[in-house]
C-alpha cells in the first residue's frame, strides 16, 4: 500500500506509511500552518526527496516541509498567499524544470 499525507484541522499532517503488506504504520504529525485545507506533494528543492506543501485557509498561507527521505519532514516554511486558499496544485508552470504551486481561494 502506498503511504498517506493528511491535512489535520489543528495545524498539522499525518503521515502514514505504507507496510507495503496493505497496511499503514501508525501516524507521525508534523506541524503545518493554520487549517490546512489541501496537500501537494514534489520535489520542492530539487533533493531528490519528496516534499509536501499545505494550503493554509485561515493563515492565508502555503507551508512547505522539506521530505527527509524517511517519511519524516523538516521544520515547515510559511508563504503568505491571497486570502483562505483552499486548493492547491503543483506543477512546471514556467518550464524551468522546478516545480511551482498554485492556490486557489474562496475570496478573490
Amino acid at each position: 500500500m502506498p503511504d498517506v499525507a493528511a491535512a489535520t484541522v489543528d495545524g498539522g499532517v499525518q503521515i502514514l506509511l505504507g507496510e507495503g503488506d496493505g497496511s499503514l504504520q501508525a501516524a507521525q504529525k508534523f506541524a503545518a500552518g493554520l487549517a490546512p485545507r489541501a496537500l501537494a506533494v514534489s520535489d520542492f528543492n530539487g533533493d531528490g526527496r519528496l516534499d509536501l506543501a499545505t494550503a493554509n485557509s485561515t493563515g492565508n498561507s502555503v507551508s512547505v516541509l522539506l521530505g527527509n527521505g524517511d517519511g519524516s519532514f523538516k521544520a515547515k516554511f510559511d508563504y503568505a498567499t491571497a486570502t483562505q486558499p483552499v486548493a492547491l496544485a503543483s506543477c512546471d508552470f514556467d518550464a524551468d524544470g522546478k516545480p511551482d504551486l498554485a492556490t486557489a481561494g474562496t475570496t478573490p
